[in-house]
């Protein structure tokens, strides 16, 4: 009787481990917010300046312990329309990245985040001129990735708000997205 037991127990007690330990192993994840970009000086005055958009995120990344671990993701940036006296820009921006990622568990279900982000940022135009050219291109950027909070509606999905900064997005560009989360680990 004791030894038919045995298994049961030793099941029980694996599944539990695995619960407790979700923070541990891969996940996948989306993020919806609005994104913020600063435009250092250009040679030509700003008449009207698109500084905010509705932004999206997706990403993977894979926790090594409940602290430290690794991310990948791609960032919608937007749309951007910026009137100036030299003309008019329209284009886009996004960001791609690779992140380390730390956390710091306050209890069972909040923990504040941070990572720090390697950013390939990029805007482009479906409009400009000559003279805006320095809006568009593209810019690598090692930067404070983001900073977080994050809290665990279940032992696999976890809701977070994050302010991510990209960096330059172009010569001239500089963008950030606060974000609301989803993430699932698997």
């Amino acid at each position: 009787m004791l030894n038919k037991s045995i298994p049961a127990v030793i099941l029980l007690m694996l599944a539990n481990a695995a619960c407790a330990d979700a923070s541990v192993g891969p996940y996948v994840g989306v993020g919806l917010g609005g994104s913020f970009r600063d435009y250092d000086a250009l040679a030509t005055s700003a008449n009207h300046t698109d500084k905010r958009a509705a932004a999206q995120k997706i990403y993977a990344g894979y926790r090594i312990t409940p602290h430290w671990g690794a991310e990948v993701g791609y960032a919608n940036l937007g749309r951007i329309e910026n009137t100036y006296a030299a003309g008019t820009f329209k284009g886009r921006a996004e960001a791609f990245y690779v992140a380390g990622t730390g956390r710091l568990p306050l209890n069972d279900r909040f923990a504040l985040t941070a990572k720090l982000a390697l950013a390939y940022g990029r805007t482009t135009a479906s409009r400009s001129n000559a003279a805006l050219d320095e809006l568009k291109g593209n810019k690598k950027n090692l930067t404070l990735g983001s900073i977080g909070a994050e809290y665990a509606l279940t032992p696999n999905l976890v809701g977070s708000l994050d302010l991510d900064r990209y960096g330059m997005v172009s010569k001239k560009t500089e963008a950030s997205m606060l974000s609301v989360n989803l993430h699932y680990h698997f």
